[in-house]
């Protein structure tokens, strides 16, 4: 049976080193180095709606600019109906 002190030592090295972790994953962010880049957005919407056993409709947009409120650099519609022949 191990003695309390060594249990408590063992407990304490334990809470040491989870603290030490800590700290090293809170200071990633300060440390880190990537590229610098404006603001901006890619906005995707992907639906799809069962409309009978045999017919789907597929919608999906995709909103992507450079600027928050800037001009529009890329908008994509697309609408996909999908009809299966037969069923397995």
């Amino acid at each position: 049976m191990t003695s309390p002190t060594v249990k408590s030592r063992f407990m304490l090295k334990k809470s040491n080193l989870f603290v030490a972790a800590l700290i090293c994953v809170l200071m990633l962010p300060y440390v880190t180095v990537a590229q610098s880049s404006d603001f901006g957005n890619w906005l995707i919407y992907i639906g799809s709606k069962k409309v009978n056993s045999k017919w789907n409709i597929h919608n999906e947009v995709q909103f992507r600019n450079y600027d928050a409120v800037g001009d529009l650099e890329q908008l994509l519609l697309r609408r996909v109906i999908r009809v299966w022949l037969h069923q397995f």
